[in-house]
């Protein structure tokens, strides 16, 4: 298959030169080059705004500029062209300049043949495109650093403010025991404590959202996730945004993981608010049960049948026809510098291929663009049916319970003492050790914080286990859990809970790991009968 012409715009105000250029262009064996001409810099800046080519042919000498400073608007005007200085003067310096200027080469005219320029023409391509692509992985690693440093910042804060929240929490439940169901105050704390839950959960959709992790893909409805996510993202968009959610209960059940689908509805919408500017604008997000038929499903590589489709939609200034053809290529954008990487589409791009889904868009200039996401959508999946909390048994058991926030440690003695629980608090983990080295056999289990100083949690855990290997542990942590929860499937932990901790949630743990043990398979001497599950928000591991 014969290649592409290599489309070359010279800006040369000498006709001589022009002629002479042409006739060595003209007749290239390869590359074939194309030739456009223009005689002035501001037609030639103009030609270059219009459609792109693939290297600039550059006059040092022309009507409207001089010197060095030719090369430089060129550069600025297309950053990613390669541009070829060609001056009737055979001067190192001027060349070393108009490289440092931002030119790929230097050629004085009067050396010049078919063979030399068609070189010089080819290595400036080649070196452009391999100066654009370490500029890309650059930026992509700058991006990736941040975005692991954002992460770790996200982690301590939610672990200090975790805390926080568990006291407040911890301490609304126990104040709902001592008054009476039928009074204000009952409903006053009642509104407190729905308030310290949606924080809590806010703070872990952070944490998660800020870490890599791996895709746990379940079978959900998208309407909770969008929903939650449009929620956050309200704070964050200018009040001239006017965000129309319009998400259908009935838009079925997809095969997905809910903090990509955060992720892309981020995306989304953040992009079509630049879209809109200063001014704001309508941005309609949806959520509708579809059926894609045979041609606009194989136009995608996909099956046809039934999907979610989620439209976002915005009233911006629309996308032109050229720019659509690269919409989802990594790092393109036509943002300024410093206004975006050129990542986020791409990354949604991405994320909606992962799912089995496609995209399609729709744009009119000066009216807006439609982005649509198609989701195949499992009909056979029931949905859940959420039961009525169990009322549990109360305990009897001692426990050892390690913390080393005071307020969090007499909590959770308190949670535990009024559930018939014996409970032994230590704020030291090396305490908590003695005291367990003394006595081994007094405890039933051992509820212990993981971020610790001295020694974690997990460090304990371990002493714990050399010192009476079928002792249960429960280990908690505001951190992000996944890689926690591998770690501790390796130590053999019983459960992991996402703090802060809920006495109901926290006590049916309990019950859980111990009732566990208590069936373990006969002759396993760790009681390990049972397998370490998934996280949840209720602690069960």
């Amino acid at each position: 298959m014969t290649p592409p012409p290599v489309t070359v715009l010279l800006i040369e105000d000498d006709p001589g030169d022009v002629d002479f250029l042409q006739e060595l262009l003209t007749e290239a064996p390869s590359p074939a080059c194309a030739l456009e001409h223009t005689d002035r810099l501001a037609a030639g800046l103009a030609r270059l705004a219009a459609s792109a080519v693939d290297v600039v042919l550059l006059d040092l000498s022309l009507p409207d500029s001089q010197g060095l400073d030719t090369v430089v608007r060129v550069q600025a005007a297309a950053p990613t062209v390669p541009i070829v200085v060609l001056t009737g003067l055979e001067d190192d310096t001027t060349a070393l300049r108009a490289v440092q200027a931002g030119a790929q080469d230097y050629l004085p005219k009067g050396d010049l043949d078919r063979r030399t320029l068609l070189r010089v023409i080819r290595y400036a391509i080649e070196r452009q495109r391999a100066d654009t692509t370490r500029q890309h992985l650059e930026a992509q690693l700058r991006q990736a650093q941040k975005m692991e440093a954002i992460g770790t910042l996200a982690s301590g804060i939610a672990h200090d403010f975790n805390n926080i929240l568990a006291a407040s929490l911890g301490y609304t439940e126990l104040a709902l025991d001592e008054i009476a169901a039928d009074s204000a105050a009952w409903d006053y704390l009642q509104e407190v404590l729905i308030a310290n839950t949606r924080a809590r959960d806010l703070v872990q959709q952070i944490l998660t959202f800020s870490h890599q992790s791996t895709p746990e893909r379940i079978p959900m409805t998208l309407s909770a996730t969008v929903s939650e996510a449009l929620t956050l993202l309200r704070a964050s968009l200018p009040a001239m945004v006017d965000i129309r959610p319009s998400l259908a209960s009935d838009a079925g059940t997809v095969l997905a993981d809910a903090t990509q689908i955060y992720q892309i509805v981020m995306n989304l919408c953040t992009n079509a608010t630049h879209a809109m500017g200063a001014a704001g604008g309508v941005l309609q997000v949806s959520l509708q049960a579809v059926e894609v038929d045979g041609p606009l499903a194989s136009q995608y590589g996909r099956d046809p049948g039934p999907y979610t489709c989620l439209r976002v939609q915005d009233t911006g200034t629309g996308i032109p026809p050229h720019v659509l053809d690269h919409l989802f290529e990594p790092f393109f954008t036509t943002k300024a510098q410093g206004e975006g990487t050129g990542l986020g589409l791409a990354v949604v791009y991405g994320l909606v291929s992962d799912h089995d889904g496609f995209i399609t868009v729709a744009s009119t200039l000066g009216e807006g663009s439609t982005f649509s996401l198609y989701f195949p959508r499992l009909d056979t999946v029931a949905r859940a049916v959420v039961a009525p909390p169990e009322r549990l048994p109360g305990g009897q058991e001692c426990i050892l319970f390690v913390d080393d926030e005071p307020a969090l440690a007499r909590l959770g003695k308190k949670y535990l003492t009024r559930l018939g629980y014996e409970v032994a608090m230590r704020t030291s983990s090396l305490e908590a050790l003695e005291a367990f080295r003394a006595a081994p056999q007094r405890f039933d289990l051992v509820i212990t914080d993981h971020t610790m100083p001295h020694m974690t949690g997990e460090t304990l855990a371990g002493e714990l286990r050399r010192l009476r290997s079928d002792i249960p542990i429960i280990l908690c942590t505001g951190f992000s859990h996944q890689r926690l929860a591998e770690r501790a499937e390796r130590l053999r932990l019983d459960a992991v809970c996402m703090k802060p901790l809920v006495a109901a949630e926290l006590h049916a743990t309990i019950r859980r790991v111990l009732a566990a043990r208590r069936t373990s398979l006969p002759g396993d001497p760790h009681g390990h009968g049972h397998a370490v599950g998934p996280i949840s928000r209720e602690g069960q591991a």
